[in-house]
């Protein structure tokens, strides 16, 4: 990938990673925001809570839908399929209004009405708002439509990942992943870029990352590293290819610099690092 196909892939994923926060922005929680499960033929049943934090009443529609990732990770909604995992779920309520500073739970059942194949079946619940539109900061009209992803496992789960390539440049890196197993896999861990002079060695660099604190998308910065932060927990769905891009909360200076990812990729033990440079 280029240099400049890389900045825009960034910046797209930093406004994903915007979008991900307008719950906040209509004052909305939901919990959880992702459910993982093997199946068999029995039943599987969960709950899910959508909390209303605002002043006023919201009403919400229910939509289940197939789904996966395009070429740069953003959410496609697909045609179903027979062993689709939106074929098998019963949502209810479907409809629902939350007042203000109240919740309400939404149950689903799974009940496959073939037998599963073994692997990974997915489905997103999709809760959109009824009624009128809700003016942001910036007084555009908006209405919320959240995406909480199922994910039924059925046979053994495999989550493991290949790391293809590692592209960087002064506004963020990419990490390019194949996923090999049988369930999604996805990045878990910090990383660290450090100017080539100041580089502490691989191990010294690793343990440095992992001594450090981290709260939301924020870490303290280890000694001598420009810049730092938590790798994103992007899926790479199984028999994809993707690469995850990270944008960095500032740009980097001309130099030569040193990226160091520490942590798990699935089930497997994520220890790489990148020489580039970034021009005058």
């Amino acid at each position: 990938m280029t240099g400049r196909n890389l900045i825009s892939a960034v910046l797209a994923v930093a406004t994903l990673l915007a979008a991900a926060a307008t719950a906040d922005a209509f004052n909305m929680a939901i919990s959880p925001m992702r459910f993982e499960f093997p199946l068999d033929a029995r039943p599987v049943t969960r709950s899910l809570k959508v909390i209303n934090q605002g002043s006023e009443p919201i009403g919400i529609r229910v939509k289940v839908g197939h789904w996966d990732l395009d070429e740069q990770n953003r959410l496609r909604e697909i045609a179903p399929t027979e062993q689709s995992l939106d074929q098998w779920i019963i949502v209810r309520p479907l409809k629902l209004t939350i007042p203000p500073g109240k919740s309400r739970t939404l149950r689903f059942a799974v009940r496959p009405y073939t037998r599963p194949k073994p692997g990974e079946h997915r489905a997103m619940i999709f809760l959109e708002q009824t009624g009128a539109y809700q003016k942001n900061a910036q007084g555009i009209a908006m209405r919320f439509r959240f995406g909480v992803a199922v994910y039924a496992h059925v046979g053994q789960t495999i989550r493991k990942g290949d790391v293809k390539a590692v592209v960087a440049e002064s506004r963020g890196f990419g990490v390019d992943i194949k996923s090999v197993g049988t369930a999604n896999v996805r990045m878990n861990g910090k990383f660290g870029i450090w100017p080539a002079n100041k580089f502490p060695g691989e191990k010294s660099a690793r343990q440095a990352l992992a001594a450090v604190s981290g709260k939301e998308k924020k870490i303290a910065r280890p000694r001598g590293a420009a810049i730092a932060g938590l790798l994103p927990s992007t899926p790479v769905l199984p028999g994809y290819r993707r690469q995850i891009n990270v944008p960095l909360a500032e740009e980097l200076k001309p130099g030569k610099y040193r990226l160091v990812l520490a942590g798990k990729l699935g089930t497997s033990k994520l220890a790489r690092s990148h020489l580039f440079q970034v021009p005058q």
